[in-house]
């Protein structure tokens, strides 16, 4: 109670120092949320103001959009954990709803934010509000992307702004503004990147970090992706090939996907899935396992679903990609001009052509692919060469060499990663731990990507650890996890 009514009363001071054309630097503003709230549940809403650069705190700032989930006992405990959303360009504040009820937010306080250029953030960098002089589906991506840089500096957006950098001195800027000496970070995915650069540029703010799926400055992340990618998926049809079930409804999938997906690709399926038809192509087969196994609820069933699309049944593999395991859009939030503003691709394009790609070598990256079997290689690599044009068009200066290296601190950290995610592998958790002198590394059996959301054993660990970061990690959860296939889609 007596939390709450601090942040209440840092809002009302905020209300009377600042006006509305100019919030000072450092600032929450009250707001009303922007998303639908869950009933009983407690949430305030704010905006803080930000420069667009640290470094200039005279210059231009932006607005973040912040919400605090309150702890659903009641009673938090002072150390809060405040959330880095994953993407790049990701929004933390259209998923509020699924923080409710879970053990992290049993008791304590959840500080959410929009980073900046993402979500109900302003401004708010979304390529789909603009109007394009040219089919932008049959457009090339690179294309594409050089008409929305080109429109967002026309509205005065420097897109070298969005960074991880950046993102992590709006982190610590908002810990102080809340009132806090201390948070405890939990990022997934590229959130544990900006969580990492937090650790490194103010540690001052942190207690203790769970890097959940995390993505390590250090790595060529677009060098390896096509390898990893393979590595998940290889991986995949390996645990099936060793489960008897599976075998034997299954046997030798990694072969027969194979020869399936080579000849698809040159002579595409069309399916008719009742809301008209499409052409699909073995490179899009890849794209949607590579998706798929983002996902461990899936994940059991993916064997059979490739064996039926196999067979010329594409009902399962349907059901698990467009199905259960897709939200349909219907209730994302979307704003005036009728896009969904949970996903930012300005921002994806920002960070990576800052931070990652400068790094990054495209003849390297097409050396890496090649042991990857031919049938793999050119849907696993067509993504990575995409963003290398996408750079080439996309209009940033790159940051330093610091963003590439790797981040040595004593902080109590957890790392977390699912033995079948396929965009950050397991390797990743290993090189993330080995600069950490207080790091904990968990592989989770049979995970995919967000060990948060994998099961009872992933959401407990982080609950666990925060409650006592300094003591031995109990992990014995992790023996109990089954790792299962199922050897017909429709079995339970």
């Amino acid at each position: 109670m007596l939390r709450r009514l601090l942040f209440a009363l840092i809002l009302t001071l905020t209300t009377f120092t600042v006006t509305a054309q100019s919030p000072a630097i450092g600032t929450l503003t009250p707001t009303d949320c922007p998303v639908d709230i869950p009933d009983g549940t407690e949430v305030d809403c704010a905006m803080l103001t930000v420069p667009e650069y640290h470094a200039q705190p005279g210059g231009k700032t932006l607005q973040l959009a912040v919400a605090v989930l309150r702890a659903g006992n009641g009673n938090p405990k002072s150390d809060p954990v405040l959330y880095l959303e994953g993407g790049p360009g990701g929004s933390a504040l259209t998923a509020l709803d699924a923080w409710v009820g879970i053990p992290l937010t049993a008791d304590r306080d959840l500080i959410l934010f929009d980073q900046r250029g993402t979500g109900y953030s302003q401004p708010g960098l979304f390529c789909e509000a603009y109007e394009y002089d040219f089919d932008v589906d049959e457009a090339e991506s690179a294309d594409y992307y050089k008409a929305c840089a080109r429109y967002l500096e026309d509205d005065g957006i420097d897109l070298s702004a969005y960074n991880s950098a950046e993102s992590a001195a709006d982190s610590a800027m908002l810990v102080k503004a809340l009132g806090y000496q201390q948070v405890n970070l939990y990022g997934i995915s590229y959130g544990t990147r900006v969580a990492m650069d937090v650790m490194r540029d103010h540690p001052e703010v942190v207690r203790a970090v769970v890097l959940d799926s995390p993505y390590p400055p250090q790595v060529q992340g677009f060098e390896q992706q096509a390898p990893n990618g393979w590595s998940s998926i290889h991986a995949l049809f390996e645990a099936c090939a060793a489960d008897r079930d599976c075998d034997d409804a299954i046997p030798d999938l990694e072969r027969r996907f194979g020869d399936f997906v080579q000849m698809t690709e040159t002579d595409p399926i069309t399916y008719d899935f009742g809301d008209g038809e499409y052409e699909y192509y073995g490179t899009d087969f890849i794209d949607i396992l590579f998706e798929m196994m983002y996902d461990t609820t899936a994940i059991p069933y993916i064997p059979a679903a490739l064996n039926d699309l196999i067979n010329d049944d594409p009902e399962a593999l349907a059901d698990l990609y467009y199905g259960d395991y897709e939200d349909d859009g219907e209730d994302l939030p979307v704003d005036e001009e009728d896009f969904s503003v949970d996903d930012s691709d300005a921002v994806f394009n920002s960070v990576h052509c800052t931070e990652e790609i400068p790094f990054n070598s495209l003849d390297v990256a097409e050396r890496e692919a090649e042991p990857i079997p031919d049938a793999y290689e050119d849907g696993l690599f067509a993504s990575v060469e995409d963003q290398f044009l996408v750079c080439a068009a996309w209009d940033v200066e790159p940051l330093g060499a610091i963003e590439s290296q790797s981040v040595v601190s004593d902080i109590p950290t957890l790392v977390l990663v699912g033995q079948f995610d396929p965009i950050t592998p397991p390797v990743w958790g290993e090189v993330t731990v080995s600069t950490l002198s207080n790091g904990t590394l968990v592989v989770m059996p049979g995970a995919g990507h967000s060990v948060i959301d994998s099961g009872d054993c992933g959401a407990e660990l982080g609950v666990v650890f925060l409650d006592n970061p300094t003591a031995t990690l109990d992990t014995s959860c992790v023996q109990d996890v089954d790792v299962w296939f199922s050897p017909t889609y429709w079995d339970d």
